[in-house]
């Protein structure tokens, strides 16, 4: 697009930008005479806009209504896919019951075909609803657009200009698009920013962040959001490319620790509200250009929230809350005096990088509201003989923190013996360690009871003592665990007490032998496991061997990355899982089992490269019912028939589903086989001509495939049949009893799926 297509309004508030907008939706030419279909509002610097088209949407002027008789706005700010944007749509339109089928069968679809949610693509019947109850309307389109790329508005039905001549978009972005893909699109109005009023506009923006928040229940207020930007955004324009925030790990804990959310007490609600609101801003999608332009014009003067970036430090000024400090780059380290801290008495949040002070007598010990503390290459200042270096004061600040993050520092608490002292702390909730260590022998982590979430990153000594596995006993109210990069765990300590955990993390945790089957989290909802790429000329140090998660009845977020060339067994049995993604897994030829007993929620299965070739056994059962307690009885027949050993190749499966659409999951062991089917059922024979079509010579193997409909089958009657290179399965079957002959070359058992008790022989060839 020209130049002339990106205009400059003269708006300085909400109201005026309103009313500024709106004569080019009624149709105002621009520059050189066009009336551009789709128009982009950036706001001021992309603040702001959101709320502009939210005014536009709920309060239209009459002129507006007078121009379009139908304005439908549509919030995808929080992206999850075409799919969701087309559903939102009908919401709008009021069209949930006549397409919620058309939704709900795609949606089943999607989920055996193993599409992810972010991949989903809109549906073409729903488009052509929306698009017959648009069409005879002039309308508005107010689109809030969350993705990282331009949308299709037509392809989820909304009619466009050029086709009917009654349709315009008025449409703004959380950042992440290029002005020049937003020039591309139509008219680019942005706000002058002279005159503006930032703090103004920041107490529109927490207005906006307050809406979702309370749709989840939680009591935020205006004033706690928008003192939550101006925190972030101010501290980000100070300390801008010296000070690691980690924003996206700590911005809730800030806030919380500096007494902004939850008015300084520790306690559940204030934290729950913190990560909501955290969750909500999104501030990882403003860009930096952004956050440095409109953050020195806010005005933090009532705020006691401190950034020096000085190659010395200066005393903290009375009243500080928060303090961030860090040298300039190549500056070198700073030395703390402890002078410096005495009039400190409200510090609440303080970081510290490349500084040198003693770590046993730290000189903040006494900050005596201090509740985050954040250490970043910080070097310890040896004491004289003559000083005191017993560690006390150390582990007193400890004590009274909420909150430590420790990064490339080696701070050893000398804690007192276990004997002595069994707990250590009762404040802290989160500890957060990353290329460092915070103990001086092995440290017991039951011994903070309340710890809520530790992250322990490539620690550079282990805090685990080989043998001992209790070391998370009794930690009911421990929620988040990563271990990632501890090198030197062999055995996953017992989980068993940690009632509460929900997301355990174990990337890079190449030492590691096995995971499970015992002493497993029982509300585990979320595991990881990225061992990474591998190593140099091809090596990787991966031991995993088995992994088992069987029996963690919420586990629905299994991750599986990474060179895992001695992996063997993975075993998710009695889980939620509904989609398994395996194909960012690289096994060689090492995955010989799998089991998914129990799921019933399993509709897909993406398996790795080349596993067929190394694969022994696959027992899969979908089929809903009452709890299994253990594996079936036909995996231990099975495993009698595998541990005889056998000179060739065989592996044997056994798939219980109640839906044949699962068998896209199994294509790749089930291309040589024809399915015979009843044929009175229509699309079960249009399905096997197309899936299975034509034969090839495959490696051998035995199957057992129970299509039943019941939840009562037990998968105990099966019929088998040899039929030299080519294998036929008939349904109906007979009730019989499942055997095994190592001698047979190819063969699939089906199960019956209505107990019908005649018998059917399966011809050489298909008929249909």
């Amino acid at each position: 697009m020209a130049a002339a297509d990106k205009i400059e309004i003269s708006a300085t508030d909400v109201k005026t930008a309103v009313q500024q907008i709106v004569p080019y939706l009624e149709g105002r030419p621009t520059i050189d005479g066009s009336k551009p279909k789709d128009i982009y509002f950036d706001g001021w610097f992309g603040l702001g806009a959101s709320t502009v088209l939210r005014a536009i949407a709920e309060h239209p002027p009459p002129s507006l209504l007078e121009r379009f008789n139908k304005i439908i706005h549509i919030d995808c700010s929080r992206w999850k896919s075409q799919r969701e944007l087309q559903r939102a749509i009908a919401y709008e339109l009021k069209l949930t019951q006549q397409v919620a089928a058309d939704f709900d069968r795609q949606d089943e679809e999607d989920d055996f075909s193993g599409i992810d949610q972010g991949s989903r693509a809109e549906i073409g019947s729903i488009a052509t609803v929306i698009f017959m109850s648009l069409v005879l309307y002039r309308c508005l389109v107010i689109f809030h657009n969350g993705s990282d790329g331009m949308v299709d508005l037509l392809s989820c039905g909304i009619p466009q200009l050029e086709l009917v001549g009654t349709t315009k978009v008025l449409w703004t972005s959380s950042g992440k698009i290029s002005e020049e893909q937003k020039l591309r699109s139509g008219l680019f109005l942005y706000a002058n920013s002279d005159a503006t009023n930032w703090n103004a506009l920041l107490v529109e923006e927490a207005r906006e962040t307050v809406l979702y928040t309370r749709k989840l229940g939680l009591g935020v207020t205006t004033e706690i959001a928008t003192d939550c930007w101006l925190y972030y955004l101010s501290l980000s324009q100070q300390g801008e490319y010296i000070i690691y925030f980690n924003w996206a790990m700590h911005a809730s804990s800030y806030w919380v620790c500096d007494g902004i959310v939850g008015c300084g007490q520790n306690n559940d609600q204030a934290w729950e509200l913190a990560n909501a609101l955290q969750k909500h801003m999104r501030i990882e999608e403003y860009s930096s250009n952004t956050v440095r332009y409109f953050s020195s014009k806010l005005d933090i003067s009532t705020k006691h929230w401190v950034c020096h970036t000085h190659s010395y430090f200066q005393e903290v000024p009375s009243g500080t809350t928060s303090l961030f400090f860090a040298p300039p780059h190549g500056s070198g380290y700073v030395s703390l005096p402890s002078k410096r801290f005495y009039e400190a008495d409200q510090l609440r949040v303080l970081k510290l990088c490349r500084c040198i002070f003693s770590f046993s007598s730290p000189p903040f010990h006494c900050c005596r509201n201090l509740r985050f503390l954040g250490l970043d290459k910080c070097v310890d200042e040896q004491l004289g003989e003559e000083e005191e270096q017993t560690g006390e004061r150390a582990v007193e600040t400890f004590k009274r923190l909420w909150v430590l993050d420790v990064r490339h520092t080696d701070w050893e608490l000398d804690f007192p013996l276990e004997t002595e002292e069994p707990i250590v702390a009762t404040n802290i909730k989160e500890v957060h360690v990353n290329k460092g260590r915070i103990w001086r022998l092995n440290f017991a982590w039951r011994r903070l009871p309340n710890l809520h979430k530790l992250r322990v990153v490539e620690p550079t000594v282990s805090w685990s003592q080989e043998g001992r596995e209790d070391e998370f006993k009794d930690m009911m109210k421990l929620d988040v665990l990563d271990l990632s990069g501890n090198n030197t765990i062999k055995v996953l300590p017992n989980l068993s007490g940690a009632t509460n955990l929900k997301t355990l993390v174990l990337d890079r945790c190449v030492g590691l032998e096995h995971v499970g089957p015992q002493g497993l989290p029982p509300y585990l909802e979320s595991f990881c496991f990225d061992s990474g790429p591998p190593g140099k000329g091809g090596k990787n140090k991966t031991k995993i061997s088995r992994i088992s998660l069987a029996g963690c009845a919420r586990l629905a977020d299994f991750r599986l990355h990474g060179f895992l060339p001695n992996l063997e067994e993975l075993d998710l049995s009695r889980t939620a899982v509904k989609m398994v993604d395996l194909e960012n897994v690289d096994t060689g030829y090492s995955l010989k089992k799998v089991f998914l007993v129990g799921c019933k929620q399993l509709r897909s299965i993406s398996w790795p490269y080349h596993v067929s070739h190394s694969l022994r056994m696959v027992c899969i059962d979908t089929r809903p019912g009452g709890e299994v307690a253990r594996k079936p009885w036909w995996c231990d027949s099975l495993m009698v028939c595998q541990d005889k050993g056998e000179k060739e190749y065989y592996c044997h499966v056994f798939v219980a589903v109640t839906d044949m659409r699962f068998l896209q999951s199994i294509m790749f062991l089930l291309d040589n086989v024809v399915i015979l089917i009843d044929p009175a059922n229509i699309w079960a024979r249009r399905w096997a001509w197309q899936s299975f079509g034509l034969t090839i010579k495959v490696p051998k193997f035995k199957m057992n495939l129970c299509l039943s409909s019941t939840s009562k089958d037990d998968g105990r009657s099966s019929h088998k049949k040899k039929v030299g290179r080519k294998v036929a399965a008939s349904l109906p079957l007979p009730r019989s009893l499942t055997y095994h002959d190592v001698s047979t070359e190819h063969q699939i058992i089906t199960t019956q799926i209505d107990g019908s008790s005649s018998a059917t022989t399966a011809p050489f060839e298909p008929h249909y």
